[in-house]
Order: structure tokens, then sequence, then C-alpha cells
């Protein structure tokens, strides 16, 4: 390989982290300030390769991030010192700061989740930075030479590609996604390379007939060309990777609750400091995380809990598309949960003694780990895990309906420790269903929320990397519908079910902070609450006996009245509904279309043979999905007032069609695939055909309208 005259002559000083003395960019060490508490030292280490210490004054008010700023307000508001240091892995930053174990880490999201993993404690995520945009979030960029004739990611066939190492998401494994989903077929000519600039160097210096395509990181761009990496216009993008987050903060796995409270805290309110936004290039400082922007489906209903797809198809094929399916012995009714390349069920062994949780590879459906233990039963509606599996931070939390808890790896399937709700907890007989366990964990403000039930424990939080208990709330018995996590004034509470009463209570502390008595009662309360879309701390629950209602938390994180608006026009037995704006849709023997903007008024009732008394709702921007009765998939269009059926879909051809039985297991999808169970089945389908989205702007290429 021959290299061009011209790179010999340019510094590739952006990409390669060299930690810089702060006297070249005008700045003064932090000053240990005198008036702090009598506490040690907190290490903050950085790690964001946009940090002036870690980059070049190449562009004007860009990758000029002032961490010094941040460390002189965390010292001034947590009234604690803080040594800061600078460095592209954990290790050099914490030789940098002189400490020999991280406090808080701030930096490059898939990059310090590697590092962390590596670490004697891990790291768990509290908050990202938002840039100048309001952005978290950055993408891999395909780009080629200018005078290349590939157009799009699909024209690369048979090029050189040269990707990131494997810590850095968004030009390695999002990449390898982009090809494939582009329909590129595998093997792929990769070559790894640390730095953007090294990518850039490789396919402008290659000599024809070659041909070579660079990922590159999208905050890398404006400096390749303004640090004069490369000659301008040289290089042409013509694709980009699905987004991944970009700064994240994470705090040690065994800092203390109130000291990681604190902390986030205080990172939250560099919102309100203007002038601190603006050394850290930001528009709105630290935020709250989007739930996976990677596009994977990591528990109930999804990111958020809310069943929203953002790239749910605008039409379903005519025949389904099945990448890859394997048998079941039974079927199930907890929900699934997948990322990009696990997928995470819970079954029975075949003689109905033992819970058994299976991995499957996203891509080939092969068996990747499980997890089986005795778990004798016999309950109602059988024996299988109701409760769907949570994936977070690396970790698999797996409830099974008599009340065993496992956290396993999710790249291994290793135990990382266990409990049992009924002993743990010394629940009464009476206050054990004869239906299980059936609400799904739920990590809020980086506690693991679950419902034992017990007189002194009727709603716990533990410590989701070691299983450690938090706090507890006494109560009633257990509810069967999951909780949702709510943020009045900014401060997380869970809003949930138990055994009869509706309520809210505080994250932090455990403390109930409202309950609702239902007019009626006697309901089993199994829909999930659903956080509604806006600023306000909104929530809709619908019940069996009570019908539909809209609440509202006030700062101080108690209902502002009983209810908002109500209406029995909707009643639902199981279904959780799916909110699109101030659009409400759910099953209840037909589906139901409600307008929470004018008083939950009925805007829409359709009745369809294939929906019974519980279906799955999954929202698009534009298009609602039923999964209903013997696996038959129906879409809707709701862009004009109401909802039309555009089209249907046998999902699974072993699915019986004329036994009307609803599909209990929530689906899950990533990208344009669902995973769905069916009664004997498992099976992986591609939802989209040619090439039509319904995507949110900025996700999948697709179209926001019908095609008559």
């Amino acid at each position: 390989m021959q290299r061009a005259t011209w790179w010999s002559a340019v510094a590739a000083v952006c990409f390669t982290h060299v930690l810089l003395p702060p006297e070249f960019f005008g700045q003064q060490e932090i000053a240990v300030r005198k008036d702090v508490a009598n506490e040690p030292p907190l290490c903050l280490v950085i790690m964001d390769p946009l940090a002036s210490r870690l980059s070049c004054p190449c562009v004007e008010g860009y990758a000029q991030r002032d961490y010094n700023a941040l460390t002189a307000y965390l010292e001034t508001t947590l009234r604690r010192e803080v040594r800061l240091g600078f460095g592209e892995s954990m290790e050099a930053g914490l030789k940098s700061a002189g400490c020999g174990h991280a406090d808080i880490v701030i930096g490059k999201d898939s990059v310090v989740r590697a590092d962390g993993a590596k670490a004697a404690t891990g790291v768990e995520p509290i908050c990202a930075l938002a840039d100048e945009n309001g952005d978290c979030t950055t993408r891999g960029l395909f780009v080629v030479p200018a005078d290349d004739a590939a157009e799009s990611v699909g024209d690369v066939l048979d090029y050189a590609i040269y990707i990131g190492t494997s810590e850095h998401s968004e030009k390695h494994g999002m990449a390898l996604d982009a090809l494939r989903e582009a329909g590129l077929p595998e093997p792929y000519d990769v070559h790894e390379v640390h730095s953007c600039s090294d990518a850039a160097a490789e396919i402008l210096e290659l000599v024809q007939p070659t041909q070579a395509v660079a990922v590159i990181s999208s905050y890398a761009e404006p400096l390749l060309e303004g640090c004069g990496t490369v000659p301008k216009g040289a290089l042409r993008v013509i694709g980009e990777t699905e987004p991944v987050l970009f700064i994240t903060a994470f705090v040690s796995q065994d800092m203390d609750y109130g000291t990681r409270d604190r902390i986030t805290q205080a990172l939250l309110h560099v919102g309100s400091d203007a002038a601190l936004c603006k050394r850290l290039e930001s528009s709105e400082g630290f935020v709250r995380p989007p739930d996976h922007v990677d596009g994977s489906w990591p528990g109930w209903r999804g990111p958020s809990q809310s069943g929203h797809a953002p790239q749910l198809p605008a039409r379903l094929p005519e025949v389904a598309s099945v990448v890859w399916s394997r048998p079941l012995s039974r079927s199930g009714l907890g929900g699934l949960a997948a990322t990009r390349t696990h997928l995470v069920m819970g079954d029975r062994d075949e003689p109905d003694s033992c819970d058994v949780f299976r991995c499957f590879d996203t891509e080939t459906g092969e068996l990747l780990w499980e997890v089986a233990y005795d778990a004798p039963g016999n309950l109602d509606y059988g024996n299988s895990p109701r409760a769907t599996p949570l994936i977070e931070n690396g970790r698999v939390h797996l409830l099974g309906a008599m009340g065993d808890l496992h956290c396993v790896d999710l790249y291994s399937g290793e135990i990382l420790w266990k409990r049992n709700l009924i002993r743990d907890f010394a629940v009464p007989k009476n206050a054990f269903s004869a239906w299980g366990y059936c609400s799904s964990p739920l990590v809020a403000d980086g506690r693991l929320i679950i419902s034992p039930g017990a007189p002194e424990a009727s709603v716990v939080a533990l410590n989701p990397a070691n299983g450690e208990e938090v706090w507890r709330s006494p109560g009633r018995p257990p509810g069967y519908g999951s909780f949702v996590a709510v943020y009045p004034g900014g401060r997380c509470q869970v809003v949930g079910f138990d055994e009869s009463t509706l309520g809210g209570w505080d994250v932090a502390t455990g403390d109930r902070l409202w309950t609702v008595e239902p007019e009626v009662g006697g309901g089993f309360n199994v829909p999930t609450p659903v956080v509604m879309w806006g600023d306000r701390a909104q929530f809709l629950v619908s019940t069996e006996t009570d019908g539909t209602r809209l609440y509202e938390l006030g700062a101080d994180g108690v209902l502002i009245r009983d209810a908002l608006a109500k209406t029995g026009e909707l009643s639902s037995e199981m279904a959780t509904p799916v909110v699109v704006g101030s659009r409400v849709f759910c099953v209840q023997d037909r589906l139901v279309e409600l307008d929470a903007s004018d008083g939950l008024a009925t805007v829409y009732a359709g009745e369809d043979v294939r929906l019974g008394t519980y279906a799955a709702l999954i929202s698009g921007s534009s298009s609602v999905l039923a999964i209903g009765n013997d696996c038959q998939l129906l879409m809707y269009d709701i862009t004009g007032n109401g909802c039309r059926l555009v089209s249907d879909l046998a999902a699974l051809e072993e699915a019986p069609q004329a036994s009307h039985a609803p599909v209990y297991s929530h689906p899950a999808i990533v990208g344009t695939r669902m995973f769905i169970r069916g009664p004997n089945e498992l099976a992986c389908i591609e939802l989209v055909p040619d090439e039509e989205f319904d995507g949110d702007e900025g996700l999948g290429s697709g179209i926001d309208v019908i095609p008559e």
C-alpha cells in the first residue's frame, strides 16, 4: 500500500488523545478549596474526546470543553474536594488525577463501559451531556474519497472497510449493523484502526483501483478538516449508522446511594448555569439519558415501557419473512427483551418443575446461554414466568412466577446474584397470588424496583449491581401490573398498583407519596400505567372496573387532584394502552382510540374478530401495530382521524389460525425486526417491505405516509 505525499506533512493531533498541559489552553489547574467538607476527595476522570485537555484548539468554539470549570462547580455544590484527571482510558485518567479509584467518570459512553468492565468495581450511568443542539448522541459516518462512485452504503460491495476498534460502538458494532442492513453479504474486508484520522488517511492514500470506505465518528468530522488532517472537500459522506449515546457521566458501582444522588442532582442542575453550559459547549448541561437510543427493546414494552418502536413500518409485507425460528415445548406468558445482539426469554423445562431463561443470538437464533433452577408450583394459567426480563448495563434481571430473582451477565449468562422474594422479604402465604409474580423489574434512578407484596416490604428497591436492599416500603400484597418511572419536579418516583390501590413511591427514600382508592374496585389491575407525552408529569391508567383515567403530578410529587379526565368507554382487563401525542390506543374486544386533549373522548372504536380480550399494541409515529389472536399482525394507519387497517400478516405459520388464542408474550422490536413467541415457536421476522419505514425523523430511511 503506497502513501500519498501530503500525509507526511500533516500532524494528526486531534485524535491521538495526547494529554496537553493546561498552560497550552490558558487555563489554571484547580486549586483545592479550603471550605469543602472534611470527607475523602472524590476522583473525577474525564474521557471526553471533546475536552480541551484531550483535543486541540483547531476549530473555534469546538472541542474545548472546560472540565476545570465543572470541577470547581462540583466542589462548591458538593462541598467536597474533587481531584481531576484526563485520559483516553480510565487507567490514564487515574494516573493523571493521582488516584487509585475513580468515583466519577465522564466520557464516551461505549469506551467508559468497556473500561469499566475491566475495573475492580464497575461503573453505573447516571446522566448524559447534551451538546449545543441538545443532542446526547453521536453516529458513525461512512465516508469515501470525494471522487469515489459510491452514493450509499449499499454501493460499497467489495470495498476495503476501515472501522474503529470494538469499544467505539458508533464506528464498529453499529457500522457492521449498517452494512448488514444495507444488504451487503458477509464476510467484509474489515480493517480496524484506532482513530478517525487514521481511517481517513487510509482511504485517501490507497492507490487505484483499490476502493475503500471509512467509518468516522460524527463528532470528529469538523476536526478532520479544521485541524488540517484532511484537505477540505477530500471526503464525502454516503451514509450513517443509528445513533448511540455519546458523553455519559458514570459513578462507581460501589458508591453509596446518598453520595450518588447528590452527584446526580448536582450534574442535572448544570443546565441552570448558562455560563457553565457554555464552557461545556452544551445547551442543556447534563440530562437524564434517553432510553436505549441504539434501538434495543430492553424489557417490558421496550424503551421507557412505552410500547413505541421508532422504525415501525407503515405497512406489513404480504408474506412473513422469517429470518430464523426455534421450536419451543410450550407457550409462555412473559415478554421478550432484546438488544441488537441478544434476545432473552423466560420458559419452563419439559417436566414443568424448573424455570429456564434462555438467551439467543438475534442474528442467527443460536442459543448462547440458559439459566435453569428449581421452581415447583401449580399456578393458574401455568407456571411460566410472567415478568419480562430487564436488560440494563450489561446485566439481565430475571424474575420467575414463584418469586426467584436472578441477575446474570448478559454476555455469558453467569449468575451475578440472586434473591427469593417470598423467603427474603417474609411474604405470607395469603399474599402470594394464584397467578404468581407478574410485575416486570424496573430500574429507576439506579435502583431495581420490585414488589414482593409483604406487609413490611410491599415495594422494595435493590442495588442492581449486587442485589443488596436499598429500602423497603410497607403496604399491601402485590398487584399484577408493572411500575413506571415519572419525574415530577425533576425527582423520580415510580407509579403502579399494589393489590387494590394506585400509588406513587419516592425512588430515593421509598416513601409512599400518594394513594388512589378505586371508586368501584374489585379488579385485578393488570395494565401498566402509561406516561403521557409532554413536559407535564401526566400518566394514564385503564382498568376493568374503573375505566380509563388521566392524572397529573405536581412539582411536589403529589397528585394535583383525583383525575383530570375519566371515561368508561375503555375498561381494559389486561392490555396496556400506547400513546402517540395526545392520542391513546388500546384493545378490549375492539380497538379503541381516545383523545387525552379532549377529556378522553372516544375518537374511534373498531371491531375485528382477530382482536379479543387482549392484544399487545406497538406504536410508531403514524402507525399502530396490533398483535392479534393466533399471531395475526394488524397494521393501522393513524395519520387521519381514527384508525385505518392497511395490512395484516400471519406472523407464524405454525400458529393454529382457528383457535382465536391471544398472544400473551409481548413481542420485541429491534430495528426493523420483530421477535415473537407463538404457542410452540420463537421467531425473528423482518417487518419492512420494500424498505418502507414509518420511522421517527433521523431513524431509518423511509416514509411517514401510506402508499396507495
